[in-house]
């Protein structure tokens, strides 16, 4: 009987729990928000006249639909008790070699994953997804193109606002609430599967799932948005540097 009591009021208690939850706590919502906020700024870049080709409207278009959300609900859910606060934490030159080889180590997996495709896939698939993936493609090479735009306005709007809208969105408000719901390890690997999808890049996409199951591990562990966005930027960077080096040199990539 005393058991059953105690039962009962634990049952009782996650109830009480549930609901004083939010929406924005919801984890169909929360994965809902994040990829409307996602549709959105990519909507609104084509919508704009000469949007697609304009790299400032690109991270406008994320500061108001991405970031700016995101920012106000983690502020929202933190003052009104329902997260912890993030954390402020110092890099040191250690965490430079350990992003720049994980890095290095999750592009290289990416390509080895569609090295595997390209040898036991048919080719009629093939060829219907490289078709598919050919325009996309091209669109964000011309985006991180310096023969197109001046260097330093794509590295700000293709390395450094991504790295702090994304993550924001993404590791800040979406792995959190469904860290919420599901154990730590599902909630970063169905962050890692949105966040991946919302990329639109075939070739790339195992590589960018693991690398950003590298950064969702690093948000739990330090609970701290600074390292995710930094490798982000990083990974950003590094392919924005190669594209244009080999471009430069008239190499294929």
């Amino acid at each position: 009987m005393r058991f059953e009591t105690n039962k009962n009021i634990k049952v009782n208690k996650i109830k009480r729990l549930e609901k004083n939850k939010s929406f924005l706590e919801d984890k169909f919502m929360a994965v809902s928000i994040a990829i409307f906020c996602v549709i959105i700024s990519q909507i609104s870049v084509f919508l704009l006249p000469n949007g697609s080709d304009n790299i400032l409207i690109f991270s406008i278009s994320q500061f108001l639909f991405m970031f700016l959300p995101s920012y106000a609900i983690i502020n929202y859910l933190h003052f009104s008790g329902k997260i912890k606060k993030l954390n402020i934490i110092k890099l040191n030159k250690y965490h430079f070699i350990v992003f720049f080889i994980a890095i290095i180590l999750t592009q290289l997996a990416g390509y080895l994953f569609v090295y595997i495709l390209e040898n036991t896939l048919p080719l009629d698939i093939l060829e219907v997804i490289e078709k598919m993936y050919d325009e996309i493609e091209q669109a964000q090479k011309k985006l991180i193109s310096f023969e197109f735009n001046n260097p330093m306005l794509v590295i700000f709007a293709i390395s450094i606002t991504p790295a702090i809208f994304e993550e924001y969105l993404f590791r800040g408000y979406l792995q959190t609430i469904l860290k919420e719901n599901f154990s730590t390890n599902i909630a970063i690997l169905i962050t890692s599967f949105i966040f991946t999808i919302i990329h639109l890049n075939f070739v790339s996409f195992f590589g960018i799932f693991l690398l950003s199951c590298v950064i969702g591990f690093y948000k739990e562990k330090t609970n701290s948005l600074k390292i995710p966005i930094f490798i982000h930027f990083l990974n950003n960077f590094i392919s924005i540097m190669l594209y244009n080096g080999f471009t430069f040199f008239n190499l294929e990539i």
